[in-house]
């Protein structure tokens, strides 16, 4: 669940989003968290599947962020495809 809050007059959504892109030989990973970005991005080849989980963990622990931390996930079709990308967030 996000959280609102007032700033200088107007209500700012406070939510936490991780896109996966895994299209091309590059694996991409960003976190949008409060309207500010973080991401990775590693040329990867056809090790997607291989690589995807552990750049994933690296970028989320550097920013402190947990997996049930977050608000949503965006993905593109891409080169790994799992039921887990259709899970929801909860």
């Amino acid at each position: 669940m996000f959280k609102c809050i007032l700033f200088n007059g107007q209500f700012l959504i406070m939510m936490r989003i991780l896109a996966l892109e895994t299209s091309t030989e590059y694996c991409s990973v960003a976190l949008w968290q409060d309207g500010n970005v973080v991401s990775r991005c590693e040329l990867v080849g056809q090790r997607h599947s291989e690589l995807l989980i552990g750049i994933l963990d690296n970028l989320l622990h550097e920013v402190g962020v947990k997996l049930t931390e977050l608000d949503g996930i965006a993905f593109a079709p891409g080169r790994v495809h799992s039921p887990a990308c259709a899970s929801p967030v909860e």
